[in-house]
């Protein structure tokens, strides 16, 4: 970790002439599943997102950064007829980021915010707050030198644990995908070049 703290100030150091602040926002399509259940729920539906990047590059086109992340979705379960399932998975995290050019990897850590409301035949709501892990990969399509859209794919994992009052009966694992699209703001510390 001392580590990853030292890098992180060499490059700060050495980059601050030419670092960036990115602001991105967009919608997102999610699929989660919750392992451990005998039938193993998938759940489908939309969300959006949020992301402030403090880039630094480290060469002409390869950068580290330093984000932070919101994302919230709601997604329905649809395979009982009997009952209606909603399930709100909201996540706050911090990573880093590695660019190549215009393709980056990304790892974060955070909180997730687990709500499942079962009406119908059955009827529970089921709330938890646990740790997760995000990884990610997207790509970048600059429109102009100050703006730009994102595609990018993300896979976030989360144990649930019945210890913490949510009303599980066992552990389960949470793992949600989302493809997303956004609009990306660059704010540069110096004037860009035409």
């Amino acid at each position: 970790m001392k580590f990853l703290l030292v890098v992180v100030a060499i490059l700060f150091s050495l980059s601050a002439w030419s670092s960036e602040i990115m602001l991105t926002g967009g919608i997102s399509y999610n699929h989660s599943n919750i392992l451990g259940q005998s039938d193993v729920p998938s759940y489908r539906g939309k969300g959006y997102f949020g992301e402030l990047e403090y880039l630094m590059p480290f060469s002409s086109r390869n950068a580290l950064s330093i984000f932070g992340v919101y994302h919230k979705s709601s997604q329905e379960n649809t395979a009982n007829d009997e009952i209606t399932e909603t399930l709100e998975v909201g996540y706050m995290g911090g990573g880093l980021k590695l660019y190549f050019g215009s393709l980056s990897i990304s790892a974060s850590i955070g909180r997730v915010d687990f709500n499942d409301k079962v009406t119908g035949d059955i009827n529970k709501n089921i709330s938890a707050n646990e740790i997760g892990q995000e990884i990610g990969i997207g790509y970048r399509l600059k429109l102009t030198p100050l703006t730009g859209i994102v595609f990018s794919a993300h896979a976030l994992h989360s144990s649930l644990n019945p210890s913490n009052g949510s009303g599980f009966y066992e552990d389960y694992d949470l793992w949600q995908y989302r493809a997303s699209i956004g609009i990306n703001f660059i704010i540069p510390s110096i004037p860009p070049v035409k």
